[in-house]
């Protein structure tokens, strides 16, 4: 925080040296002014209130456009403009701008001319196409102008640590070195963030004093002096600084720096040279990324229309990444990839568990980002972790903002080193001391090689190819959508017919039914009579039921995709043993493995098939059902067996027909006959098959075939 100083109800406040300062209130006022702009013989309270435009006129000769200006200050822009001004001796640069209902004035002296179109048209930044060759060429003509000693250019990442990636000094003992967060400091990031140019001509004389009534927060950061001490620049023997922030869609990607090692001064328009030759860099910087963004996307779209048709021909997002898996790990250059879909998790190469995996997703969900990225993940949260992780770095991509449909990038550890400084403890104890600081080269563990511009771009220009292509698919459906309204209207006839026109009169021989039980003087053979009818009754709406789900799926237009079975089996068990009566009833599972399908419809088909083993088992001594899977060259095969009543051998055949129940079924037993023809049916538009086995009295195995996609 900088320090402000009070004296006379006068703030002083730490400016920046380059310069003298004046500030000009509305009616045209001092309100403030830096020390080097008193005369001899002059004091602050004298010139405070003063009328600025005439104490100008006496020091310098004004033109008459800053005249004009100064006669009407609402033409001063907010974005400033530049004058150059003479006294006897020499002439200056005389910078004005508006800031915050006040006008700032800083003037500097002119060193030399510089003929500045003739230099800037020098370098056409446009014609490279590899960014090294570009900021070679950069810091090259940054020294030709500046004839600063060494130029350099700094990488800033994410979590504020830097890399100097080129420098026109050749022997530099800090070139491609990791410096830590402490060289750049939240309040250094914000204070390189908000200025164009940061210029020190004399680092022994970093600040001065701006004699003010306002506050602080009126100044404009730009006169501000850094807000921590020149680490860096102390450690190199530099005494003038010259650092051009390069900023990149809106986020300072890095630095230019210029060092040089006697006290120097540059002319305010060589530094502005500097700073668009810079900005000029930054621009190709930016279009060079896009590039190689647009490069990537003209790689993944090769298998554009690939992923077209097999979308429109029904095959789900996921289904389709999976078939590019080993271009979406190698063009991220990641050492292993997974998908992870609503708990089905597909990977390859070197990655964690799937229980790992399941909690990184919950961690990077909670960043609330689209995109994650952290080279220290296993750093900053192995502690989160049961076990230890094998990977270092993850970069992971939500997918058509799916919450739970993820692309994971991994990388392995990457052993570095990092630069640290650390004040001496000279300095600790003394205040003052030759060397200020000590240089520390520490190891790091458990990082990894960092995801640069490169990756990220393959990254965002896979999202573009996903949104593109979701936005394709939701087309097709919605063609389709219309193609079977004609057809969904003829079944939701039928349906409103079975549902309400048959369902109206059976209700009424509820009713009636209902009334007749409750009549005292019925003999016990009319009360019989009167239970056959009701369950004949209850037996007929099940029917009328059933009928109605069976021909709604006979409708159903589905996406297949992966699903993770075992999130569904446990939930309908536990529905079922309530449901049949059946609360001793034990599950056992092995290994239940995704399938290619829809939610609702493998609902539906495992709803069926549990609810009649738990149902037919219900009687049994020790009822238990063992549901397990495997795969084979036709695809995965699910094993649903229970220890129930079995089915006769000669009617194996027959109960999957519709409304069809084995003979040797309790007449307890509720239920129509549908639930297999239901399951098998499904089963056959998912383009699988079921398979019965089973003995009287022994139990029955259902086999569910699921082809692989």
């Amino acid at each position: 925080m900088a320090r402000v100083e009070k004296m006379n109800s006068v703030n002083y406040l730490p400016i920046q040296t380059s310069g003298r300062f004046l500030i000009m209130a509305p009616d045209k006022t001092i309100v403030g002014l830096s020390e080097n702009m008193l005369t001899s013989g002059s004091d602050i309270q004298s010139l405070l209130g003063i009328h600025l435009p005439t104490f100008l006129e006496s020091l310098f000769d004004l033109p008459s456009e800053l005249s004009t200006i100064l006669n009407d200050i609402s033409q001063i822009p907010t974005t400033g403009t530049t004058f150059v001004v003479k006294d006897n001796d020499s002439a200056y640069y005389l910078h004005l701008c508006a800031h915050k209902g006040h006008f700032f004035i800083r003037i500097e002296e002119k060193i030399e001319e510089v003929i500045f179109s003739k230099q800037i048209n020098a370098f056409h930044f446009s014609a490279y196409d590899n960014a090294g060759a570009m900021w070679h060429t950069l810091i090259n003509a940054v020294q030709h102008i500046s004839a600063f000693d060494v130029i350099t250019v700094a990488q800033i990442f994410e979590d504020r640590t830097s890399k100097i990636l080129y420098s026109t000094c050749t022997e530099s003992s800090f070139a491609g070195k990791l410096f830590s967060k402490t060289f750049i400091s939240d309040a250094l990031y914000a204070f390189f963030s908000g200025n164009e140019s940061v210029y020190i001509p004399d680092m022994e004389d970093r600040e001065q004093k701006l004699c003010t009534r306002l506050s602080l927060s009126h100044i404009p950061i730009e006169y501000s002096p850094l807000p921590q001490k020149p680490k860096f620049s102390k450690l190199i023997g530099a005494s003038s600084t010259l650092a051009i922030p390069i900023v990149i869609n809106n986020i300072l990607w890095g630095i230019v720096i210029g060092i040089n090692r006697q006290p120097k001064k540059i002319d305010y328009q060589k530094r502005v040279l500097c700073q668009l030759l810079v900005q000029n860099a930054a621009i190709r910087q930016k279009q060079l990324l896009n590039q190689k963004g647009e490069s990537f996307y003209a790689i993944i779209k090769e298998t554009k229309n690939q992923l077209d048709e097999q979308l429109t021909s029904g095959r789900s997002l996921n289904y389709c990444l999976l078939q590019h898996l080993d271009s979406i790990a190698s063009l991220a250059h990641a050492d292993g990839v997974a998908i992870y879909h609503h708990g089905v998790i597909t990977k390859q190469g070197s990655v964690p568990s799937n229980k790992q995996i399941s909690k990184m997703v919950d961690i990077i969900r909670q960043t609330g980002k689209n995109l994650f990225k952290d080279n220290n993940f296993r750093l900053k949260r192995k502690q989160l972790f049961d076990e230890p992780l094998r990977i270092a770095g993850v970069a992971a991509l939500r997918v058509a903002d799916e919450r739970d449909h993820w692309i994971i990038w991994f990388r392995n550890e990457s052993k570095f080193t990092i630069l640290e400084l650390e004040e001496s403890k000279a300095v600790k104890e003394a205040d003052k001391s030759e060397q200020e600081f000590v240089l520390t080269e520490t190891e790091i563990l458990d990082t990894a090689i960092f995801w640069n511009d490169e990756d990220i771009s393959f990254m965002k220009s896979l999202d573009r190819m996903i949104g593109k292509a979701v936005f394709l698919r939701t087309k097709e459906e919605a063609k389709t959508r219309e193609i079977l309204i004609s057809t969904n209207n003829e079944l939701q006839m039928i349906t409103h017919t079975l549902s309400h026109d048959l369902k109206n009169p059976l209700s009424s021989a509820k009713l009636s039914v209902a009334f007749f039980q409750r009549q005292a003087e019925l003999s016990h053979m009319h009360q019989r009579w009167l239970s056959n009818l009701e369950e004949s009754v209850n037996n007929m709406e099940e029917i009328i039921n059933k009928t109605v789900e069976f021909m709604r799926s006979k409708s159903f237009s589905f996406v297949k995709e992966q699903i993770a079975i075992h999130l569904l089996i446990q939930p309908i068990f536990e529905e079922c043993k309530i449901k049949y009566e059946n609360p001793t009833c034990l599950l056992s599972t092995a290994d239940l493995r995704p399938v290619y399908g829809e939610k609702g419809t493998l609902t539906q088909i495992f709803s069926a098939i549990i609810g009649n083993a738990v149902q037919y088992s219900a009687h049994s001594q020790d009822p238990e059902i063992e549901i397990n899977s495997i795969a084979n060259a036709h695809g995965i095969v699910y094993t649903i067996s229970d220890n129930g009543i079995g089915i006769p051998e000669e009617e194996l055949f027959k109960v999957k027909s519709a409304f069809y129940r084995a003979q040797n079924t309790p007449p307890t037993t509720s239920g129509s006959g549908i639930g297999l023809t239901l399951a098998n049916r499904l089963m056959q538009m998912l383009g699988g098959d079921l398979r019965l086995e089973s003995k009287l009295g022994k139990g029955t195995t259902v086999r569910l075939r699921f082809p692989n996609e």
